[in-house]
């Protein structure tokens, strides 16, 4: 994703976060929010990545982000392993 967004100044939006939380049933409940920051203004070497997301058969992803900053997704990896049962 374009990072370095933030806003300058020590005002909301100066460090934006980006908030992932999942589903594994559909959207019924959903886990507590993970967090990584965006980067402050001009902080162009940040990536946000989500690591070890744990095991599920289906699952439902939901990324926020913490402040009104202008979001712009590049690109989106997902590294799978699958188990034999």
């Amino acid at each position: 994703m374009e990072v370095g967004v933030g806003l300058n100044g020590d005002v909301q939006g100066s460090d934006p976060k980006a908030m992932l939380s999942w589903s594994d049933d559909d959207g019924h409940t959903w886990s507590d929010e993970i967090t990584e920051s965006v980067g402050k203004i001009g902080e162009k070497r940040v990536r946000v990545i989500f690591r070890q997301l744990g095991i599920y058969r289906s699952r439902i992803y939901k990324l926020r982000f913490s402040d009104p900053i202008p979001v712009t997704l590049l690109a989106a990896d997902a590294q799978l392993k699958v188990r034999a049962a």
